[in-house]
């Protein structure tokens, strides 16, 4: 029984002393560890780490802190973290989210803040946070944080160029747009001044075209985005006015638009493509002041964009379409086919439909589902 029980007492004194190694083992390789990261961290540029307990004791300051806050380390450790570089008003929602963490383990998302130096000044971070819990000891809790100043800096010098930049564009079209309406205005005088009917449509029609193009640079002056145009807004407002240029109190409208945004490089050949079309139907379709009704339709889709006017006047004949000087349809067909890589297709039956399909970029023709059908078309 003596030599059994001295063999169980040794076989607990050589499994006492292997965990006993292993700890030993263990207990170096973590301060090797720790060494380790310490150096690490206490040398990282740009890179500011901060731990702490939950009491929000300082137990670790790297040297990029002390460049960040202005507290050496000898300053910092030992000191309350919540009171050295959280501002006063936040402080004690800070102290909240630490104590929840603590509790779970979880703390809040990176985010950008404004934390405070030591000479009361406020630092721009990105600011991120972990909470480490080992066994049998207290929670570490650890803040890194990146300095935002020199972003901030060029955030701001960008926002800067942009609203000069934003100004500059405005005033440009301002500007284009009143020298357009001057020109427009010219030719109204002119026309009054003129002494044949022919010379009198000639400057109202010039006029009208002025008119398309100016009122693009107007909406472009007045809207938020200088680089697009709500082409829906822009045919209610051109129709207006040239409903109001051509006293055609007597036709009416009906518009079925999507909201279609569209970049100024296909806005302005768009807009004067429309105007032409409009003027078209104000000087031809409903003659000797008749009233009547003209149908504007607007739609896109990922591939392309369509356009539609119809008017229920009297029409145009197969030799009208087929003049490529009359009416300014030579001007129309190569804004569509040469600027708007599109297609064009008219209808003459019960008064004449005009359908433009063009792709939102410029890859060449394309399949054309226009509402006016192909085998419809001139």
């Amino acid at each position: 029984m003596s030599e059994d029980r001295t063999q169980a007492e040794l076989l607990v004194e050589i499994k006492s002393l292997k965990r006993e190694n292993a700890a030993l083992k263990g207990h170096v390789v973590g301060v090797e560890i720790d060494a380790f990261l310490r150096s690490l961290l206490d040398d990282v540029q740009g890179i500011s780490v901060q731990g702490y307990g939950a009491d929000c004791i300082v137990s670790y300051w790297n040297k990029a802190s002390e460049v960040l806050y202005g507290y050496s380390a000898e300053e910092a450790l030992g000191n309350d973290l919540v009171e050295m570089i959280i501002p006063e008003p936040a402080r004690p929602a800070v102290r909240a989210l630490i104590a929840e963490a603590v509790m779970t383990g979880c703390m809040p998302p990176p985010e950008e803040l404004e934390l405070l130096h030591k000479d009361g000044s406020l630092v721009p971070v990105l600011s991120s946070h972990s909470v480490i819990k080992l066994q049998g000891a207290s929670p570490m809790l650890f803040c890194i944080d990146v300095d935002m100043t020199s972003l901030k800096r060029v955030e701001r010098e960008l926002k800067r160029s942009l609203v000069e930049k934003d100004l500059l564009l405005r005033e440009v079209h301002h500007r284009v747009k009143n020298n357009l309406q001057v020109v427009s205005s010219l030719l109204d005088m002119s026309g009054r001044r003129a002494k044949t009917e022919e010379a009198q449509v000639l400057c109202r029609d010039l006029g009208a075209k002025i008119i398309s193009m100016s009122m693009v640079h107007s909406q472009l002056y007045q809207d938020d985005h200088l680089s697009e145009i709500d082409m829906a807004h822009h045919v209610r407002h051109l129709w207006g006015h040239l409903r109001g240029l051509f006293s055609a109190t007597r036709i009416e409208a009906r518009m079925n638009m999507q909201d279609v945004l569209l970049p100024v490089s296909m806005a302005l050949p768009l807009g004067l493509v429309i105007g032409e079309l409009a003027t078209n139907v104000l000087n031809h379709a409903f003659p000797d002041g008749r009233g009547g009704l003209v149908e504007f339709s607007l739609e896109s889709d990922s591939r392309q964009v369509r356009f539609t006017i119809r008017d229920h006047g009297v029409g145009l004949g197969d030799n009208e379409t087929g003049a490529a000087g009359k009416l300014g349809l030579k001007l129309v067909r190569s804004i569509v086919s040469y600027q708007l890589k599109g297609d064009i297709h008219f209808r003459t039956e019960g008064g004449t439909a005009v359908a433009i399909c063009f792709p939102w970029t410029e890859v060449g023709h394309h399949d054309c589902p226009c509402p006016v059908a192909p085998r419809e078309c001139v």
